[in-house]
């Protein structure tokens, strides 16, 4: 059991190495033969890369999904909360010319 823990982690870093280079479609490869849909990283890793292609609304509902599974991970809670604030902006003197 510890060495299905143990690929599973290191498959889980290799996706992020590859996230944080901006190597979002090898990362994706990663992640769609993962799928472990109750390991909260996974979910984190799909907000992010969805977040790196602006699809807030995915990045959103992922990050939700990693939150219902680990409260606590502070990743997704501010991964959530800047997509947020990006779909919220709003400066009025864009409109005021």
């Amino acid at each position: 059991m510890s060495e299905m823990k143990s690929l599973t982690h290191s498959l889980l870093e290799e996706a992020d190495s590859l996230i944080r280079a901006n190597r979002l479609d090898e990362a994706e490869v990663i992640l769609r033969n993962f799928q472990d849909e109750t390991n909260p990283q996974y979910w984190f890793l799909q907000g992010l890369v969805n977040q790196k292609r602006q699809a807030w609304g995915a990045a959103i509902n992922h990050y939700h999904r990693c939150l219902d599974l680990d409260p606590g991970h502070s990743g997704a809670s501010a991964g959530k909360d800047m997509c947020n604030s990006i779909l919220n902006f709003w400066n009025p003197s864009l409109f005021n010319p």
